[in-house]
């Protein structure tokens, strides 16, 4: 089966991604600074008011947003700014390649992925949403960026790249689920998770067996929920139902109790329209089709589902 969203960590087991680097457009490995880019067919255009509505479409307009004034760039790159909870970020759309054409053959010559090598070799500009400055939290940053990014995907969307680790991944239609998500750089690769991939054969016989996963190890959610620490997420994912449309989407839990887990929507409902994100749910643990722990760093226990979404594209 031809994979549609494969994390292409291979620049390191086939050549080590050092190789490239240097052929790269300067500002690539930015070291610690956080920042996600999206290679694109065809450079974007932006306004003050359009990244104003991008940026409160994907984090809501609370805590208020407030873009910052930049001076016009002389190279065409385009700028935007602005402060959420007193952190700094960057929307960066810049009307030329972030690689160097001269990596182009290196690049043919390492990968076999088609997909992989046309977004390297074949975008014309890129955006990218970075963390310019203020207090290091590392999952609030990678929520806020990840957000951002998803509403910047569309069509002319090719690879998404992640500056600092060196990584990218294709985009499909599960690629928005994954960054609006509780662990939003699950989307670069699973290489933290701690529990096995699950292996199933395809559809919905992989999303069966990760829902009786997940409950067959509810005690280890519970246990951890329980000796969680404050900078740890924990969310539940759980169908909902608006007549006959149905959404699977994410809660970050609040409370556990026998029965039930209490907590808030985490995903900005795309079917669905009689819930909405952040609004207070109950959902039975019967009807718990997946459960993830994630600390800032990544490192994630749980996430069945995206294992056997991404166990199913790698075929």
């Amino acid at each position: 089966m031809a994979p549609y969203l494969v994390p292409i960590i291979i620049f390191a087991a086939v050549l080590g991604l050092w190789a490239l680097k240097r052929l790269l457009s300067p500002g690539a490995g930015r070291g610690g600074i956080r920042s996600v880019a999206i290679f694109r067919r065809t450079p974007l255009t932006l306004t003050d008011a359009r990244v104003k509505a991008i940026v409160e479409r994907a984090l809501g307009d609370s805590p208020e947003i407030t873009l910052i004034p930049t001076q016009p760039r002389e190279d065409g790159a385009q700028l935007f700014a602005f402060i959420r909870e007193s952190r700094v970020y960057g929307v960066i759309s810049v009307p030329r390649p972030y690689v160097n054409p001269e990596a182009h053959d290196e690049i043919r010559a390492t990968l076999t992925d088609p997909d992989a090598i046309r977004g390297l070799t074949e975008h014309t500009g890129w955006v990218s949403v970075d963390f310019m400055r203020g207090e290091r939290d590392l999952g609030e940053i990678n929520r806020v960026i990840c957000r951002v990014i998803a509403e910047l995907i569309d069509e002319e969307a090719m690879l998404l790249w992640d500056v600092r680790h060196e990584r990218m991944s294709r985009i499909d239609n599960t690629t928005k689920e994954i960054l609006r998500g509780p662990a939003p750089m699950l989307v670069f690769g699973t290489e933290h998770l701690d529990q096995a991939t699950v292996n199933a054969r395809a559809g919905d016989e992989a999303l069966a067996a990760a829902q009786a996963e997940a409950q067959r190890r509810w005690p280890e959610f519970v246990d951890g929920w329980n000796a969680r620490r404050d900078d740890e997420k924990c969310a539940v994912k759980a169908p909902f139902r608006d007549g006959r449309r149905v959404e699977h989407m994410w809660v970050e839990v609040h409370s556990i109790d026998q029965h039930a887990v209490h907590g808030e929507i985490n995903n900005d409902p795309q079917h669905v329209r009689n819930v909405s994100i952040g609004q207070r749910v109950t959902i039975p643990i019967p009807d718990v089709e997946d459960w993830l722990i994630a600390d800032p760093s990544g490192r994630v226990r749980g996430g069945f589902s995206v294992n056997a979404l991404m166990g199913r594209k790698l075929g």
